[in-house]
């Protein structure tokens, strides 16, 4: 399996996401300016400096130190690997309980605390208040593995096992699943891999959706919220990607009230994939450089562009330094686990075409 495109494009969108958290996590929420004024060009790992370790921040401070994204994102890894499968809700929930009862120190609690809770009281619980946070974009990496080539599949599935997402972020959560399957597919660009994210989520929406909610006024800021502000931001990216005032453009597309806002992470990290051209460094440092939960559309924008691209497309060292930096498993080791889910859901599909075939 390891020469295989599908276990290359596995890890790269694994490591791709970690490297991104990592790279933004020392400067996350900076703004743009004071980014440039201390460092010039975030184009490496950085220590974290004075940082206190926190709960949904590093819990040490070495270069390469991931943050809750990653944590996030190898939970979902674990509740696929242990069920053997894309993971339910269900699936989801047992693995946030599991973790939480069997973590070793208060950091790795107080992490855990809101999405236990919300896995024990479904509704009667709203996580961080009922913000949409970003917390299922910044993560979602293994979900578009687990439906690789598969966008709709991807984005139907995650929508169904990011419980813990409210609002339209966890519309946005999907629709970034969708992309990183999308962006799994051979011979794919940058540009079909926001059309196919969002062919899926109109797809997903068109049963529910009804025709005349869907000619009102309102819809579009309310009922579409993630694909416009997507369609907004790729269109300045496309049209002021090079431009000296692009930032400035972008932001004003983009920004939302809440800080770590689902819709605004998927649409600033397809933003700057799109303006990098899908290259891997390019796409992470401009998520760096634009400042706001930047550790966050690094992470999103790095699985995008590990998953196009594959591990070789990215920097041997930042490979190796972040593996060395965060605790086992591995991220090789997961992505094998994953790609084991994937063959086995092939093998299942070819033998139901195969009778299939038998019938017709």
């Amino acid at each position: 399996m390891k020469e295989t495109p599908l276990l290359q494009r596995t890890q790269g969108a694994l490591v791709g996401s970690a490297i991104g958290d990592a790279m933004g996590g020392p400067v996350e929420f900076w703004s743009a300016a004071d980014i440039v004024a201390q460092f010039g060009r975030v184009d490496r790992l950085l220590p974290y400096g004075s940082i206190e370790p926190s709960p949904h921040g590093p819990w040490t401070l070495d270069a390469g130190s991931c943050t809750d994204d990653t944590r996030m994102s190898r939970l979902l890894c674990s509740a696929a690997l242990a069920a053997g499968r894309f993971p339910t809700a269900g699936d989801v929930r047992r693995e946030f309980v599991r973790a939480y009862h069997e973590a070793r120190t208060p950091l790795e609690k107080a992490f855990l605390e809101e999405y236990a809770f919300k896995a024990l009281y479904g509704d009667e619980k709203q996580v961080f208040g009922g913000q949409p946070t970003n917390a299922g974009v910044m993560a979602v990496a293994p979900l578009g593995i687990l439906a690789a080539c598969d966008p709709d599949r991807a984005l139907n599935d995650a929508y169904a096992a990011l419980f813990y997402v409210e609002g339209y972020a966890r519309h946005s959560a999907a629709l970034a699943a969708a992309a990183v399957s999308a962006a799994m597919k051979p011979g794919t660009s940058v540009e079909r891999v926001v059309s196919d994210a969002l062919e899926a989520m109109r797809k997903h929406k068109a049963p529910v959706e009804g025709p005349l909610w869907s000619r009102d006024p309102m819809y579009g800021w309310i009922g579409r919220k993630s694909e416009e502000l997507v369609l907004e931001a790729c269109a300045v990216a496309k049209e002021q990607g090079a431009s000296p005032d692009f930032h400035e453009r972008l932001l004003s597309v983009v920004a939302q009230p809440f800080g770590s806002d689902g819709a605004e992470t998927l649409a600033i990290g397809l933003a700057l994939f799109t303006a990098a051209e899908g290259d891997f460094r390019g796409t992470v440092e401009r998520c760096v450089a634009f400042g706001r939960d930047n550790d966050s559309s690094a992470s999103f924008g790095g699985a995008l562009a590990g998953a196009l691209h594959g591990i070789d497309g990215i920097p041997a060292e930042w490979v190796a330094q972040v593996e060395r930096a965060n605790p086992p498993p591995s991220l090789e080791s997961l992505a094998e686990g994953l790609c084991a889910i994937v063959l086995k859901d092939r093998d299942s599909a070819a033998r139901v075409l195969e009778s299939l075939d038998a019938l017709l």
